[in-house]
């Protein structure tokens, strides 16, 4: 009989998110079961590609990626590898999984969680016909996203966790590696995931303004028009905070505007 921990797989991940891939690769090369990291994808068209190339045994899918969704990706693949999915959601909502044998790793992902996803893994064998049940998990899990917004983010200091409610902040700002939330008292807290994390999980009412910026328009006091096609906001936090925006972002400072 052979050892679960001897066997070994090739996978690949998928992400849009350069940090989550890297900091689920740095994972994978503590673990006793062994993963050959074969490919990293951006987004669904690039997985989709890399699967059909590569034949990996096991893809970290990303549930909502640019181009291709997961679920776009699975229906074109008439032999899925095995999947383990990735996700924003919570544990209670991702009960499908569980039923139909295929795991999930719930963001940030943890060393002790990745283990049990992979020891189960290797007891488990997905014949090829379960495709379907893959398409059907996905979709429940995909209206989990039709469900109503956190109404607080999550902030570590030390051992403890506070939750900073949607309404008091004023936005938020990527800087480095790191995002930071400020509150509209003045506060600031350290985050441990992506701008784009936060904008995919918070949604309304925060808007993106600039590449590093993510404002709560509820807490807008004022906007200018600035040069070559920019604004300048200002918040309604203690600080009276200015923050120019993008070029790019133009359109959707107007549609604050014509709100």
């Amino acid at each position: 009989m052979v050892n679960p921990q001897q066997r070994s797989y090739r996978a690949v991940i998928a992400d849009d998110e350069p940090l989550a891939r890297q900091r689920l690769k740095s994972l994978l090369a503590t673990q006793i079961i062994s993963v050959e990291v074969v490919g990293e994808a951006s987004d669904g068209d690039m997985c989709l590609e890399m699967i059909q190339q590569s034949v990996p045994d096991l893809v970290f899918l990303d549930i909502q990626m640019p181009g291709r969704t997961g679920m776009e990706l699975l229906q074109e693949l008439q032999n899925p590898p095995w999947v383990i999915f990735v996700t924003a959601y919570e544990e209670y909502a991702l009960q499908a999984f569980e039923l139909s044998g295929i795991d999930y790793l719930v963001k940030p992902v943890s060393h002790e969680r990745l283990q049990k996803s992979l020891e189960k893994l290797s007891l488990v064998t997905f014949p090829n016909h379960q495709t379907d049940e893959l398409r059907n998990a996905l979709k429940m899990v995909l209206s989990v996203s039709e469900q109503p917004k956190p109404v607080a983010i999550p902030v570590k200091s030390g051992n403890r966790t506070y939750f900073i409610k949607i309404t008091d902040i004023a936005f938020l700002k990527a800087e480095d590696k790191y995002v930071t939330l400020h509150t509209k008292e003045g506060k600031n807290h350290l985050l441990e995931q992506s701008l784009n994390y936060y904008e995919d999980r918070i949604g309304s009412p925060f808007v993106r303004v600039k590449r590093d910026h993510l404002i709560n328009r509820d807490l807008v006091e004022e906007i200018t028009r600035y040069f070559s096609g920019s604004f300048i906001l200002k918040m309604s936090d203690v600080d009276k905070t200015r923050i120019i925006s993008g070029r790019s972002y133009s359109d959707a400072v107007k549609r604050l505007i014509e709100l």
